[in-house]
């Protein structure tokens, strides 16, 4: 189960107690989507168990026992199942962690915790050009469109990274911009191209409190449940105008278009990968198969290389 444990079942909580702990730290800090995760995985694996179980006690077996439940039962495709599984390992490890003692080498063993490939999302410049170029009556699809291209334009930028990001993330001149990824914490720092400027002169410059794109309330600070689905009416907001986006760019390209609020992020790597830019570098827009390897790559690529990479694929765009 662990590796040499001397603790006793009264000198420790059990896995159920110690999630709705690490639940509520959560939405103390803000971390209100992660907190929904971790909220989702507990109660499907104490609904599972029918009690609470201390994490000493888990091993191989019942893992794979739960697997198993989420396959035949619930009738998981292998990513959500994954999805569970990594939920897992972290909060079994970290509870384990209070004791200084480590899960077993073997706990996770035929068990998939990695991620499947989907389907290509990514498009090509020619359409992000023509999708730039569109003339767009209504105000929420404009919006939406330029939301689109300032993600492209900023690397890959997440929504939620996005509808964050306030003027007082840029310098005064709006050359360079600074802000602090949600879902890593690490900060990020890139210069502003033309096509990018352009846009910002488009929406302000406003107040340094004031974010920058119209999405949420300049209240939100995403540490509420208010605030949470406060932006998960935005997110489903931009990709409804999306679609709507999507269908006049078939009609106007002649090919089937889907954009969502993941399309800008792939076709920015897609870009990259064409001019030849290293993976490495790529990375920093886009990230590998795993947060991790993203974050490790990142923390040895000097900023001003991500800014030329990123200068050569909006060359067009400017």
């Amino acid at each position: 189960m662990v590796k040499s444990s001397n603790i006793t079942s009264h000198q420790t909580s059990g896995i159920i107690e110690y999630a709705r702990l690490e639940i509520d730290t959560l939405i103390i800090t803000g971390r209100i989507s992660t907190a929904k995760n971790y909220t989702t995985v507990t109660k499907s694996f104490g609904k599972w168990l029918g009690s609470d179980i201390i994490p000493t006690r888990i091993d191989n077996t019942l893992l794979l026992r739960y697997a198993s439940y989420l396959t035949t039962e619930r009738h998981l495709c292998r990513n959500s199942i994954s999805f569970h599984m990594r939920i897992l390992k972290v909060l079994i490890t970290k509870s384990l962690s209070k004791y200084g003692i480590h899960p077993a080498a073997d706990l996770f063993d035929h068990i998939y915790t990695g991620a499947d490939s989907t389907r290509r999302r990514a498009i090509p410049e020619s359409i992000l050009i023509e999708l730039n170029n569109m003339n767009i009556e209504s105000a929420g699809m404009n919006l939406a469109r330029d939301t689109f291209m300032m993600s492209f334009y900023t690397r890959g930028m997440a929504f939620i990274d996005l509808a964050q990001l306030r003027w007082r993330d840029l310098t005064p001149d709006l050359s360079e911009i600074s802000y602090v990824r949600h879902k890593t914490s690490k900060r990020i720092h890139m210069s502003v191209e033309p096509c990018l400027r352009a846009l910002l002169d488009k929406y302000g410059p406003g107040k340094n409190d004031t974010y920058i794109l119209p999405w949420l309330s300049p209240t939100n600070q995403l540490n509420t449940n208010d605030a949470y689905r406060e932006y998960k009416t935005a997110i489903n907001t931009y990709n409804r105008a999306l679609r709507d986006i999507s269908t006049m760019l078939s009609v106007r390209c002649g090919r089937h278009i889907q954009l969502t609020s993941y399309v800008a992020r792939h076709s920015w790597a897609s870009a990259a990968r064409h001019l030849g830019i290293p993976i490495a570098v790529i990375s920093a827009g886009l990230g590998h198969s795993s947060e991790r390897t993203t974050e490790i790559y990142l923390s040895r690529i000097e900023t001003s290389q991500v800014d030329i990479a990123n200068r050569l694929i909006l060359s067009k765009f400017n």
